[in-house]
């Protein structure tokens, strides 16, 4: 999924999970937590290293980041008393790098893993396979705007954009008197923010394809 779907995702899951345990965790933890939803992607800079220039073959983007983090924090909370909310806050963490990768396998599949293979539902790939994707995907004018706009194209991933986006809005309103103007409102930006660079290749994707 898109990076700004990862973020909205991120938000929710952060600030559910803050509601129901029995902390409150700094401003700078609570972005932590929502940031580690989208941190997978930043494997992006390394996409030359990875299968056919893919870098959801990496093992960033597998659960195994997000499993090793979680099962520490998990360890500190059970056997510890008083622990520090940092052990929330990575707690947190972790379930948002796991959710981040089982969002991905929705899409075009991720090596969940580590089996060499990437797992998941793949709606986008339509029974083909990761192979003739990429040859699809050279075919056409532009590779970034091959993803995007299969993406944008599918009604259930707009769905999905919409109703996240709702949520996120929805509980950053109901919590708004704990978290702030300042940091709300930058929660907001990085999410138009992050919104208009996919909106911005798929105007570029529909430019090169009119002219080919």
């Amino acid at each position: 999924m898109h990076v700004n779907t990862h973020f909205a995702t991120s938000v929710v899951i952060a600030i559910l999970l803050e509601i129901i345990t029995p902390v409150t965790l700094s401003w700078w933890e609570l972005m932590l937590a929502i940031l580690a939803g989208c941190a997978p992607d930043a494997d992006y800079i390394i996409t030359s290293r990875a299968k056919n220039g893919n870098h959801r073959w990496l093992a960033t983007h597998s659960i195994f980041p997000g499993l090793i983090l979680t099962t520490i924090a998990g360890i500190f909370l059970v056997f510890e008393k008083n622990v520090p909310t940092f052990w929330w806050m990575l707690l947190i963490t972790g379930v948002n790098a796991m959710v981040h990768v089982l969002l991905d396998s929705l899409d075009w599949g991720a090596n969940l893993f580590l089996r060499d293979q990437l797992e998941g539902l793949k709606l986008l790939m339509e029974g083909k396979t990761d192979d003739q994707v990429t040859q699809e995907m050279d075919r056409s004018p532009s590779k970034n705007g091959y993803f995007f706009m299969k993406y944008y194209s599918s009604k259930f991933f707009q769905a999905y954009e919409i109703a996240i986006f709702s949520l996120m809005t929805s509980i950053l309103i109901f919590r708004w008197s704990r978290l702030g103007i300042i940091l709300g409102g930058g929660i907001f930006a990085l999410y138009f923010i992050m919104l208009s660079y996919h909106l911005r290749q798929v105007m570029v994707a529909r430019q090169l394809a009119d002219q080919s």
